[in-house]
Formats: structure tokens, C-alpha cells, sequence
């Protein structure tokens, strides 16, 4: 295509906003310019391609419930749909490694001094405020950082 097209659009989304699916980072080489192998592993668990394939067949509902059929229709006729299937978080889970975590209290399994200190080692989305989650996580990760290097 070349430039926006004619006619009406609109966006529809859905989140799997607790996935249970989990895939792995692998560090290859010491050397830190080297890429990690990364596998996530999306929709890998029934329950997300359950859930979230019941999720899109009801947006279809919605995209075809008024007001939007009459907006998003051409002489009667429903438009195209495109699909797309993004993961937020959860790609490091803090669970017992046996369990599929990756990481323990302070440190990455079976690493020496790597610490996860983002949002990825969450289990599950927290409900809520998701942004306060991740300031708690990184004010902890400064107390551990602060108390390991006595500063």
C-alpha cells in the first residue's frame, strides 16, 4: 500500500493478561556482544490458546455489533481483519527452577552476579497499578545492590 487508504478503520485489542506459557533465555558465550538464544515459547500452554482464541472470536462479535458494523462495512460487506499476537511480561518467571523459573530471590539460576531487575520475573501480570509494581521491584533491587556492595 502506499499511504493511509480510504475508508474506516478502527483498532480492536485483547490481552492475555495472565499467561502461563513460559520459554527460556540462553546465554551462549562470555562474550556480552554475543545474542542470547531466546525461545518464548507464545501460546506453548493450552489454557492461553484457549482463552485467548475465545477472546478474538468475541472481538469479532463486537466488530460486528452496532455501531461499529455499520462503520466498519462497505455496501453490507465486513471488511478485512488483521491479526496480531504480542506478549507483555512474565518471560522470566521467579518460580522454583523446576518449576520453569528463572529466577531465585536475588540472582538468575545457574549464573554468578546476574541479577533480573525488571518487570519479566513476575509470574503473572500484577492486577493493579503495573507501573508501582515495577518501582517496588526496583527500589528492592537498589536495597539488595546497595547492601552486596556495603554502600
Amino acid at each position: 500500500h502506499s499511504g493511509p487508504q480510504p475508508g474506516n478503520y478502527i483498532t480492536l485489542g485483547t490481552v492475555l493478561s495472565v499467561p502461563f506459557s513460559r520459554g527460556n533465555i540462553y546465554i551462549n558465550s562470555t562474550d556480552v556482544s554475543a545474542p542470547a538464544s531466546i525461545d518464548p515459547k507464545y501460546m506453548s500452554h493450552p489454557m492461553d490458546l484457549e482463552v485467548f482464541s475465545r477472546h478474538m472470536f468475541y472481538l469479532q462479535t463486537i466488530a460486528r455489533s452496532e455501531p461499529f458494523k455499520e462503520a466498519l462495512s462497505k455496501d453490507g460487506v465486513h471488511q478485512d481483519e488483521q491479526y496480531l499476537y504480542v506478549a507483555p511480561s512474565d518471560t522470566a518467571s521467579m518460580l522454583l527452577q523446576g518449576r520453569g523459573g528463572v529466577v531465585e530471590t536475588n540472582l538468575v539460576y545457574g549464573t554468578f552476579n546476574l541479577c533480573a531487575i525488571d518487570a519479566s520475573f513476575f509470574p503473572l501480570i500484577p492486577w493493579g497499578d503495573f507501573q508501582a509494581s515495577v518501582y517496588t521491584v526496583a527500589e528492592r533491587a537498589a536495597d539488595i545492590i546497595k547492601a552486596v556492595y556495603k554502600i
